[in-house]
């Protein structure tokens, strides 16, 4: 990588997991420095909506065309960004939260999808479903902190402290952060993608069913990390 050039900045995680506003934090960490995401949304073409990439092995050779701290989210894998982040073109910020909480997230999320008419995991609707899909985007997320440049951001740290994670995430890609613009952010909080809307350990009563009992027995190995010691 050409020296003082900015990487590209990945962002992954599983549905629910905060990742939309952990991608508009970067957005706009990437915006004080110069970044143009304008001009990596007209790259990246019908492969990006707003940002998002469903699979990033799919556009391979135009990730390699973006302008320096671009920031495409994904829930997948890291497929072609893989070489990116071991030769240090790139970073990624992973969101991670208690896989009950996103459990109980998802149903609600689905629930309210089906009320006002949207199609987005309509299909949802059981604990069952919900956790094996949850179960299924975590595995992705797992693998991309197996990169070099791959750092995990928790959920509660988004939520209690933006502007420390903020901070965190603006280090971690060479560059620096306004503090005031970041706390600029929060005026106006319904401009905010799902921030603090979830509550953490809201998902703990779906222990008192069998699905949910289950559910945790499936996520017993994700709770190793102390932010997720189970009651």
């Amino acid at each position: 990588m050409p020296e003082n050039k900015k990487p590209i900045i990945f962002q992954q995680g599983a549905p629910k997991s905060a990742s939309s506003f952990c991608a508009q934090l970067l957005r706009e960490i990437a915006a004080q420095n110069g970044g143009r995401q304008s001009e990596a949304e007209k790259i990246l073409g019908g492969h990006s909506k707003g940002g998002f990439v469903d699979n990033l092995g799919s556009c391979k050779e135009k990730l390699q065309l973006l302008p320096e701290l671009s920031v495409v989210k994904t829930h997948l894998r890291p497929y072609s960004a893989e070489g990116m982040l071991e030769r240090g073109e790139a970073v990624a910020f992973v969101t991670f939260r208690d896989p009950l909480d996103s459990v109980q997230s998802l149903l609600d999320h689905a629930d309210a999808a089906r009320e006002t008419g949207k199609q987005e995991f309509t299909y949802v609707k059981s604990v069952t479903q919900a956790a094996k899909i949850i179960q299924w985007h975590i595995s992705h997320s797992i693998i991309w902190l197996r990169n070099s440049n791959a750092y995990p951001v928790f959920y509660e740290d988004l939520k209690n402290d933006p502007l420390g994670t903020a901070t965190f995430m603006a280090k971690k890609t060479g560059v620096s952060v306004d503090e005031e613009r970041i706390k600029d952010l929060f005026k106006d909080k319904s401009q905010i993608r799902r921030f603090n809307i979830g509550k953490a350990g809201r998902g703990r009563a779906l222990l008192d069913t069998a699905e949910g009992a289950e559910a945790a027995r499936i996520f017993s190995v994700f709770y190793h990390h102390e932010k997720w010691i189970q009651s």
